[in-house]
């Protein structure tokens, strides 16, 4: 069997968890951290729509203290192109990636700011520390 690399390890290690859960309503989810203590080095944010939402607007927010937030930028996997609000229509699933390399970050959530037609988002996250 093949070993593996670093990243595949540390994507191994990661915190999976939902921030936004079937989210119907403009405003921010549950708040994401790895182990509650060390620092974020990356994640991923994935997006899920049901019902017959036409498109919705998910921002990444990041915080050193729980309490104060500021948005942090992602990266689209499949275009590359980098946005601070994801900009999700209905069909599928959306994957995105960022690397906290720079950016000091304890906290993760997402932000639904807008949402068209009937239905909600779910906004998952990978979270790898240290």
């Amino acid at each position: 069997m093949p070993s593996k690399t670093d990243l595949e390890m540390d994507l191994l290690d990661g915190d999976f968890g939902a921030s936004l859960s079937a989210a119907a309503v403009n405003g921010p989810g549950s708040v994401l951290s790895f182990d509650g203590q060390l620092p974020i080095r990356a994640w991923a944010l994935q997006l899920s729509s049901n019902g017959t939402i036409t498109t919705a607007t998910v921002a990444v927010e990041g915080s050193l203290d729980g309490s104060t937030w500021f948005p942090v930028s992602v990266t689209k996997a499949d275009t590359g192109a980098a946005t601070a609000n994801v900009n999700y229509a209905a069909g599928g699933a959306a994957l995105y990636f960022a690397s906290a390399a720079g950016t000091a970050l304890r906290y993760l959530r997402a932000n639904l700011s807008a949402l068209t037609g009937g239905g909600s988002v779910t906004a998952n996250m990978l979270i790898v520390g240290g």
